[in-house]
């Protein structure tokens, strides 16, 4: 949830103000802080935790002498520097990115490792990488990414779906965040559908999508980006790998040595019919070569894909 140091200073006003005109005497107000901190409250970050008797304290010196600028959350005063015991591990990242621009995180933790028995995580070393002007693109290494525009004739010729994160909302007495899941027509930039939930997972994503084809019909073509909720393991047991696939259709038509026993033309064939149909059975493909008149690749994948369109329309 989103705040600022507004939102803090009037929380611990809300708080402490009883005390501050003098509503509560003075020999009573470690009595009123000890009842705060047994309450659990929500902040202004949206968690909700007990205030220590020692915070109340000190935010309650800070508001007697600095006034409601002394409620301000305060940054760290060495922001966007290596920590001290840090700085050399750092310095000597830099050093090794600088003298080898190709270098990745896990090669320089590899001689980090090796020098100070320590690593630095990835994300704090790419920080002050950037910081450092020690990037591969900085360092003249790396081109500016191409970004195309994405664009169609007609509407509902290809959707484009993704997640974002949203919120933190109450659900259940408990602070959770939201996933908004959208779908945008490319050609009219139309939203067809978006929603928040408080998951991020397979039922989510068919949910959405169900619910925006119910609205508008099915789009010629979906793109999602390389996420893992486009990659799940729901979806991954649904596919028939192309190995298998290949396998299973030399067994059946009799070749000697199984894969090896087809050649490179019907190798080609069989992937180029694997790519399109890729949640295809064995028993679909029992059933195809039960039903071709003769045991001719053609023949067979006519019929496998008849039966595949019976079963999934």
């Amino acid at each position: 949830m989103g705040c600022n140091k507004e939102d803090w200073a009037v929380f611990w006003c809300s708080l402490l103000s009883p005390v501050l005109p003098g509503e509560i005497p003075r020999g009573q107000r470690e009595r009123y802080f000890h009842e705060l901190s047994r309450e659990e409250r929500l902040l202004p970050n949206g968690q909700r935790r007990r205030i220590s008797v020692r915070t109340l304290r000190r935010q309650w010196e800070r508001l007697r002498k600095e006034g409601v600028a002394g409620l301000y959350r305060r940054g760290r005063s060495d922001r966007g520097k290596p920590r001290l015991r840090r700085a050399e591990l750092v310095a000597r990242a830099v050093e090794l990115k600088k003298e080898q621009p190709r270098r990745s995180d896990k090669a320089i933790n590899r001689v980090l490792q090796r020098e100070f028995s320590k690593k630095v995580p990835r994300s704090t070393l790419s920080r002050h990488l950037r910081l450092q002007g020690a990037t591969r693109r900085k360092l003249g290494v790396s081109s500016e990414k191409v970004r195309c525009r994405w664009t169609r004739d007609q509407p509902d010729a290809l959707w484009v779906g993704d997640f974002e994160h949203g919120p933190l909302v109450v659900h259940q007495g408990q602070s959770v965040k939201t996933h908004l899941s959208a779908w945008i027509d490319c050609h009219s930039r139309y939203v067809v559908e978006a929603r928040y939930y408080v998951r991020e997972n397979l039922d989510i994503l068919v949910d959405s999508l169900l619910r925006a084809w119910g609205k508008h019909g099915a789009s010629r073509e979906l793109y999602v980006d390389n996420a893992k909720i486009y990659h799940s393991k729901a979806r991954q047991r649904n596919a028939w790998p192309l190995s298998r696939f290949t396998a299973a259709f030399a067994r059946l038509l009799g070749r000697k040595g199984g894969v090896s026993g087809l050649t490179a033309q019907e190798m080609e064939v069989l992937a180029a019919f694997h790519a399109r149909h890729d949640r295809v059975t064995e028993g679909l493909l029992r059933a195809a070569f039960a039903q071709a008149p003769s045991s001719t690749i053609p023949e067979i994948l006519f019929h496998l894909q008849s039966l595949f369109h019976e079963r999934t329309a």
